[in-house]
């Protein structure tokens, strides 16, 4: 039930961080291609030291200003979600991760999502989210998730894809007020802290910060009635007769973005061509073993 552990949080983050630019270093890649990344581990690192430094206190004083963005209590984390869809004739499942499940302080059961970012994205556009909508659909489907943990809410944590920037040492000894410098009041306290500044000679800056807010992280909480719950799985329906009606006729879309990464390049490619593939897919592809005995015979 603990709501946030920050040093497990970076600890963990600078292990898997490690393990992975030891891998990237090892490879044949060139430095080219190894160091953009390595840049991207090591700022995501800074973004997860910076959110250990904020989230703790944004916990504790949001809990009476705004019960709906701070978390009560953790229920689960990486919650999987695998629920099998009943359809006469096919063997389907709908399946997700949900980062994690939480009471937040309103009482109110929530999902939560962990997003990194480039820029904030508008509210409004979050509200028309179906992923979420569907995780939402699924958690309250699953049988597996407590009948008294149902969530109608999504808790949207945005980390800004970028670190605050450290202050310069001046040649006094102390270091810059700059008031507008892209820093936070987490992160300049951490910084005297460390440093072993009294923070004295800093209050009124510091206040300054703390009344400015962290513009390096925002959460976004939308709650959503049982009704748009309900129509997402009818939805989800709908969608599913089209995929398997035979008389749905099937165009291929193919992109460089979308086939780069999918294993079924090579059949598509063929198909492209003019050429069946039934071969290919019998011979160098393996068909998946369900994962629960096929329900849709009982049904019938």
């Amino acid at each position: 039930g603990a709501v946030f552990l920050p040093d497990l949080l970076v600890s963990s983050y600078k292990k898997d961080a490690q393990e992975r630019i030891t891998e990237l270093q090892a490879s044949t890649l060139s430095s080219d291609l190894v160091d953009p990344i390595v840049n991207e581990i090591l700022l995501g690192l800074k973004v997860v030291e910076h959110y250990a430094l904020w989230a703790p206190g944004y916990e504790a004083d949001a809990r009476n200003e705004h019960p709906t963005l701070s978390v009560k209590e953790v229920h689960a984390t990486e919650l999987r979600i695998e629920l099998p869809m009943i359809m006469p004739g096919y063997y389907l499942y709908y399946e997700g991760t949900v980062d994690a499940l939480v009471t937040l302080q309103n009482r109110e059961t929530a999902i939560v999502e962990h997003k990194t970012a480039a820029r904030f994205p508008d509210s409004d556009t979050l509200y028309i989210d179906e992923q979420m909508l569907g995780y939402l659909w699924a958690a309250n489907a699953d049988p597996n998730v407590p009948s008294d943990l149902k969530p109608t809410a999504v808790l949207y944590n945005f980390l800004l894809k970028k670190a605050p920037a450290t202050p310069d040492l001046l040649l006094d000894g102390t270091f810059s007020k700059r008031k507008n410098a892209a820093t936070s009041f987490e992160h300049y306290k951490e910084i005297l802290r460390s440093a072993g500044h009294d923070f004295t000679p800093y209050r009124e800056y510091l206040y300054h910060l703390y009344t400015q807010g962290n513009s390096f992280f925002k959460r976004v909480h939308i709650t959503k009635r049982p009704q748009a719950i309900a129509a997402f799985g009818r939805r989800l329906q709908d969608t599913i007769a089209d995929m398997v009606d035979p008389g749905v006729r099937i165009y291929p879309s193919p992109s460089w973005f979308r086939c780069s990464w999918c294993p079924f390049l090579e059949p598509c490619k063929l198909l492209q061509d003019g050429i069946n593939p039934a071969p290919t897919l019998q011979f160098a592809f393996q068909k998946r073993e369900p994962r629960w005995a096929d329900r849709s015979l009982e049904e019938e």
